[in-house]
């Protein structure tokens, strides 16, 4: 991988706008998915013909149920990024905490698993 996970996640940040990062919640999926692997977004499914890295950002965590987020697919190997606007946020299995708002309290948190602890809760 070209790009690190924690290159990916600074990346990110840089998205979002000074409001953005005061009341929103940004996690990665500590994973690199296969060219051609579906990819579920909350309600809708995406499939990329290059290895990608999703990056989920929660715009409105304090909402309950459908509310605006975004996704961040990212090629790790070619840097080819896409923006998707979505509703729901996506399955929870690998999401890892990059970013936590000034505005955001614990009960919002979809993981509190920080970036760079592996599927077992131990550090990598």
């Amino acid at each position: 991988m070209k790009l690190t996970l924690e290159q990916i996640a600074a990346w990110a940040l840089t998205t979002l706008s000074e409001a953005e990062r005061r009341r929103s919640v940004v996690y990665i999926e500590a994973r690199r998915r296969p060219a051609g692997e579906s990819i579920p977004l909350g309600r809708r499914v995406v499939t990329r013909a290059a290895p990608t890295v999703v990056v989920f950002v929660d715009l409105e965590p304090a909402a309950n149920w459908s509310h605006p987020c975004r996704y961040l697919l990212i090629d790790p190997d070619s840097d080819a990024r896409e923006s998707i606007e979505g509703e729901f946020p996506p399955p929870r299995d690998h999401l890892r905490l990059v970013h936590r708002g000034s505005d955001v309290a614990d009960w919002m948190l979809l993981t509190t698993v920080p970036l760079g602890t592996d599927d077992t809760g131990e550090l990598s």
